[in-house]
């Protein structure tokens, strides 16, 4: 008589993964759904390198080149064009 196994295999279909979405990328979402031409990012307590490094590499990350980031005078902006 074959042993009794303390587990068992159950055949399934593995769910599609969840894309994580991070604020960064709804930062730009917003800004895209804005039809601004320029806006400055004010977001909390951020320093300006963080809130530029997190912008900056979400557009990276999409397909996006009709929008960019820059720095002026301390502060942050999103741009369409570049």
């Amino acid at each position: 008589m074959p042993e009794e196994k303390p587990y068992r295999l159950v055949p399934a279909s593995l769910p599609n993964a969840k894309q994580r979405r991070g604020v960064y990328d709804e930062i730009i979402e917003d800004f895209v759904e804005s039809g601004d031409g320029v806006s400055r990012v004010v977001y909390g307590s951020r320093s300006t390198n963080t809130l530029y490094q997190g912008l900056y590499h979400a557009l990276r990350a999409l397909p996006r080149t009709d929008i960019s980031v820059r720095r002026r005078d301390g502060e942050v902006f999103l741009l369409r064009g570049r």
